[in-house]
C-alpha cells in the first residue's frame, strides 16, 4: 500500500487553489489490485463526486475512470490523476525492484570470507581496481582504499 499526499502544499500532488487545504487528501493505492481510494482529511472546503446531476460530498472514493471529483472549488475527471497515480508507482516499483539476473553466479565473493584457522592473519595484498589502489586482504575483502 503507497499513501500519496494532495493539496496545496504537497508533493505529490500540488493544487494552486486557495480552496484546496494544504493537505486535502491522500490517495491510497494497492499494490495488489491497483485499486485507488481518494480520502479527504478533514478539509475545509470538502470533496465532492458528481452524482445523479449534482456534487455529493464524500469522505473517500475509489477512483474509476470518467468521475468528476472536485476539491473544494477545483474540478477535475478522474482519468489525469489515475494516470499520473500509476506512472508514479510504475517508477516507485521499478526502483524498488530486484533484477532477474541478480542471482547468476559470478566470480565475484558474495559475503566476505573469513580464514578457517581464527589464529591466521590474512595477508595483504595489492591490487588495482578503476584507477584507484585498493588493499585486500588474501580473500578478496577490502582492507583499504586510496584514491
Amino acid at each position: 500500500m503507497i499513501r500519496l499526499e494532495v493539496g496545496r502544499k504537497q508533493k505529490f500532488l500540488t493544487i494552486n487553489d486557495t480552496s484546496v487545504s494544504g493537505l486535502h487528501a491522500y490517495l491510497f493505492v494497492n499494490l495488489k489490485n491497483e485499486n485507488i481510494l481518494l480520502m479527504d482529511c478533514n478539509s475545509t472546503n470538502g470533496t465532492y463526486l458528481y452524482l445523479s446531476n449534482q456534487w455529493k460530498r464524500v469522505s473517500k472514493v475509489y477512483l474509476e475512470p470518467n468521475l468528476k471529483i472536485r476539491l473544494g472549488s477545483f474540478e477535475f475527471v478522474s482519468d489525469e490523476m489515475i494516470k499520473r497515480v500509476k506512472s508514479y508507482v510504475d517508477k516507485e516499483t521499478e526502483q524498488t525492484m530486484i533484477p532477474i539476473n541478480c542471482c547468476e553466479k559470478t566470480n565475484k565473493p558474495t559475503a566476505s570470507k573469513k580464514p578457517e584457522n581464527i589464529n591466521e592473519t590474512p595477508k595483504r595484498v595489492e591490487k588495482k581496481e578503476k584507477n584507484n589502489k585498493v588493499m585486500r586482504d588474501e580473500y578478496g575483502n577490502i582492507i583499504q582504499a586510496k584514491g
